[in-house]
C-alpha cells in the first residue's frame, strides 16, 4: 500500500468488534467503520454529539466479531435555545427561516449563528455556511419549512450529503402552529439516519 491509501484510511478505519473485550474509546473529532457479528456500524465522536449507526446487515459469512451496540449521545440542548428558534422561525412568516447551532467546544455552550441569506422565500430559502472557529462546529443546521409540512427535500438531501462532520439536520414546518412539525436526522459525512426528536 502506499503512503496516499494509508493517509486516506487514517480518516475512516475499519476495525472488527473484539468478541471478548471492548475496543479502545474514540478520540475526539475520530470516525470509524466496525464489523460485527450483527452488521457494520459506523462510529463518530466530537464534543457534542458520541454515536454509532448501523449502516449495513451482517455479512453473509461467519466472521470473528463481536456484537456492536448502537447508541447516541449528545449534550442537552437549553430550553432558551429552542424557545429563541421557535419563536424566530415564526417571526419570519411567510418566509422560510434559516440558522446554525454551533458548539463552542472552549466555552462547552451552544451559540445561535445565522448564516449568510442569499435568497429567501415562502417556499425556499438559500444561505451560505459561515466559516468557522477550530474550537467550533455545527451542531444543528436548522431550516423551516415556513407555513408548509416539515420533511427533508432532494435539496436538504443533497446538501447533506456535501456539507460533511457529524451534525443534527432539523426542519420545521407548519410554524404558524402552537405545536410546529419538526424532523431531525443525524448525518455523518454524507451518510444520515432518522432519529430522536431534539426538540
Amino acid at each position: 500500500m502506499i503512503d496516499i491509501d494509508r493517509e486516506l484510511q487514517k480518516n475512516l478505519p475499519i476495525v472488527m468488534m473484539p468478541k471478548y473485550s471492548e475496543l479502545d474509546a474514540l478520540k475526539d473529532n475520530e470516525k470509524r467503520l466496525i464489523l460485527g457479528s450483527n452488521g457494520i456500524f459506523i462510529e463518530s465522536k466530537c464534543k457534542a454529539i458520541h454515536c454509532r449507526l448501523k449502516i449495513a446487515p451482517a455479512l453473509d459469512i461467519p466472521v470473528p466479531c463481536g456484537y456492536v451496540a448502537k447508541f447516541l449521545k449528545v449534550k442537552q440542548l437549553e430550553e432558551w435555545v429552542k424557545e429563541l428558534i421557535v419563536k424566530q422561525s415564526k417571526l419570519a412568516l411567510p418566509n422560510e427561516y434559516c440558522l446554525l447551532i454551533v458548539f463552542d467546544a472552549d466555552k462547552s455552550e451552544y451559540q445561535i449563528v445565522e448564516p449568510e441569506v442569499i435568497s429567501c422565500s415562502p417556499s425556499e430559502v438559500k444561505y451560505k455556511m459561515p466559516e468557522l472557529e477550530k474550537n467550533q462546529h455545527i451542531f444543528i443546521d436548522y431550516h423551516t419549512h415556513g407555513l408548509g409540512n416539515a420533511y427533508f427535500s432532494a435539496t436538504d438531501n443533497a446538501d447533506d450529503k456535501t456539507l460533511g462532520g457529524t451534525y443534527f439536520s432539523v426542519v420545521a414546518g407548519k410554524c404558524d402552529d402552537k405545536n410546529p412539525q419538526f424532523k431531525t436526522r443525524l448525518n455523518i459525512d454524507g451518510f444520515n439516519q432518522d432519529t430522536i426528536n431534539l426538540w
